[in-house]
């Protein structure tokens, strides 16, 4: 809009080319704009991917110290729990066993002659023996006792909640 003097050919030129100046500096603001949102888009889905790509590498973080923590507790070739978890079970049934005026069996399982079965057939059918061994005895106790792994060829085995003492054969 113009201010002053007569209205002229020229003057209604002047108003268009002050208004066409606008309507280029506004087209240029929404532009810049849009570059501007663009950019910033780019920059969320940007942001996005690294948020997610940190999860995944928490989980699996989370995954790998479970997997530690559970190996340190397990034997890696019969997956029974080892002497150290073993030994901790142990204490727990035999406070338990006090606190319930009970009493607990250990069984320690030695393989006879599993020395012969390494020599004679290899060390992979002795491990096949060993799992085998560790199978079958899992299968012979409920499922509130534990049997262990305590090293080479042999196993404990933990029965709670005994009323008596009984020979077992």
């Amino acid at each position: 809009s113009y201010r002053g003097g007569p209205l002229t050919p020229q003057t209604g030129l002047l108003s268009r080319l002050v208004r066409l100046r606008q309507n280029l500096a506004e087209i240029r603001q929404a532009m810049n704009d849009a570059k501007g949102q663009s950019a910033l888009a780019e920059a969320n889905e940007q942001l996005a991917l690294a948020a997610l790509h940190a999860e995944s590498v928490a989980e699996t973080a989370v995954t790998e110290l479970g997997e530690l923590a559970r190996s340190g507790q397990r034997d890696p070739l019969t997956n029974l729990p080892n002497r150290l978890l073993m030994l901790d079970r142990l204490e727990s049934a035999i406070a338990t066993a006090r606190r319930r005026e009970t009493r607990i069996a250990v069984l320690f399982i030695d393989l006879d002659h599993f020395k012969r079965i390494n020599d004679t057939l290899g060390h992979a059918i002795g491990d096949e023996a060993l799992k085998l061994a560790a199978r079958r005895l899992q299968s012979a106790v409920r499922d509130s006792d534990t049997v262990s792994r305590h090293g080479g060829e042999e196993f404990l085995d933990q029965l709670e909640g005994q009323p008596t003492f009984y020979k077992i054969g």
